[in-house]
């Protein structure tokens, strides 16, 4: 081709008896354009191709650690694929414009193709970032090693949540009680909870949860209370919610505090919210495990006593402060050493020292059972004394709720210490005695 000027264009195109566009330059030598754009094509496929497979290596190798890094690797692996068949998409528009028609229909279809690709590739991305809002901190069952401060905190959220609200319940368990409780509708939460118990909670730490969030083994399978149900004596629930705080850190304990709510069977005596710790212990197998959570209320149930806690208080009356001074008094020995506060009895409501109104404490083998009973029992031997002919305790007090939950006991408005036998003044010394030593 000339121009006016008689000088050559630089190139021009023409179409070959094949179908086939070539380029003819100045030196009148001919190449093939289809070509040379067929291997641009396969070169930025063979990139693309390259970049989703290196990006699913790396990400394969941070998945026994690091969680959430490689849920943010794969973000941007779906953003990089985008961006690769976006590239391939323009080269394809470029074909078209650029090429005959037969060409031009030839990679309109190849066009159509890349557009599904590009719309299937950008619906991923956006189901991983709207998934990302609720991601979780667990999804593989080999524990953590290394945890932030951040970490820690959605590691907690995580199985509290799960415990408290995440589990669906079915069917109504059979037997005794079984209506206040339901099993685990699906199976896989079973599972979960297990994997969350082997690998993130040690055992103590998961008998203390479980009771929390009213959780319990059946024959059959797991189940949970029914909602509104104030079973169990574990009456401070964490608030898997509410806001979670680092309290302290040292190289093998995280002690995170967080606020826990009480049930509707406590008075308003109580505080209807309160603070509470959940410490995360670095175990022998080098992995992190929630090891203890502490709420003074739960504590003093879960670690003392138990189901006997209504014998010492009315849940509607007592007070914060009540619960407190019991624990001063009782659960500490006179150089401030934390001790148990545990109650042994032959049988429920019964007495624990049977004959200390009949015979001298040296006989019947009660001085040994004396030896091994803590603060708290030897009190109530003391007061048994006392209570069997009739003595009155100030209302509400721990004596009060405690003998007026015995079948025998009887209130006695004449009572009066000449009553006591000098036996039972004999073996009144001897406790005396006993309990200084706390």
């Amino acid at each position: 081709m000339l121009y006016e000027d008689g000088h050559m264009a630089k190139s021009e195109k023409i179409q070959g008896e094949d179908g086939k566009i070539y380029d003819i330059d100045e030196n009148r030598v001919c190449s093939n354009n289809s070509n040379s754009a067929e291997d641009e094509w396969n070169r930025k496929i063979d990139n693309f191709i390259n970049i989703a497979l290196n990006e699913r290596v790396e990400n394969t190798g941070f998945i026994e650690n690091q969680v959430k890094k490689m849920k943010r690797k794969r973000r941007i692996g779906c953003i990089l694929m985008d961006f690769a068949t976006m590239e391939v998409l323009i080269i394809e528009i470029y074909q078209i414009a650029h090429h005959g028609e037969e060409e031009k229909v030839k990679y309109k279809k190849l066009y159509i193709v890349f557009i599904i690709l590009l719309i299937l590739c950008l619906s991923c991305g956006c189901r991983t970032n709207l998934h990302a809002k609720g991601e979780r901190f667990i999804d593989y069952n080999d524990g953590v090693e290394t945890l932030s401060n951040e970490e820690a905190i959605n590691l907690v959220k995580e199985i509290t949540a799960f415990m408290d609200t995440g589990i669906e319940t079915g069917e109504d368990v059979e037997g005794l009680n079984g209506e206040n409780f339901a099993y685990f509708k699906n199976k896989e939460d079973e599972n979960t909870l297990e994997i969350y118990h082997r690998n993130y909670i040690k055992d103590s730490a998961y008998e203390y949860l479980t009771g929390m969030y009213k959780i319990t083994g059946f024959r059959e399978r797991m189940g949970k209370a029914k909602k509104n149900l104030n079973s169990g004596y574990i009456r401070y629930k964490l608030n898997s919610t509410g806001d979670f705080y680092i309290l302290s850190r040292e190289d093998n304990e995280i002690c995170i505090e967080a606020i826990f709510n009480k049930d509707s069977s406590l008075g308003e005596g109580m505080p209807d919210t309160d603070k509470g710790q959940i410490f995360l212990t670095l175990c022998d197998d080098n992995k992190w495990r929630i090891s203890r959570i502490s709420q003074w209320y739960d504590d003093l149930v879960f670690y003392e006593l138990e189901e006997y806690i209504d014998e010492f208080f009315d849940t509607q009356n007592n007070i914060k402060e009540d619960y407190e001074a019991f624990i001063k008094e009782y659960g500490y020995d006179k150089n401030g050493n934390k001790i148990p506060m545990q109650v042994l009895r032959y049988l429920p409501k019964d007495e624990i020292l049977i004959n200390s109104g009949s015979g001298s404490l040296e006989e019947f083998g009660n001085m040994y059972i004396l030896r091994i009973l803590s603060k708290l029992a030897t009190h109530l031997v003391y007061e048994e004394i006392y209570a069997r002919h009739g003595k009155i305790y100030p209302k509400y007090s721990i004596e009060y709720n405690y003998f007026n939950g015995l079948d025998w006991y009887k209130e006695n408005k004449e009572f009066s210490e000449n009553d006591l036998s000098d036996i039972e003044r004999h073996n009144l010394e001897i406790i005396k005695a006993h309990l200084e030593e706390f």
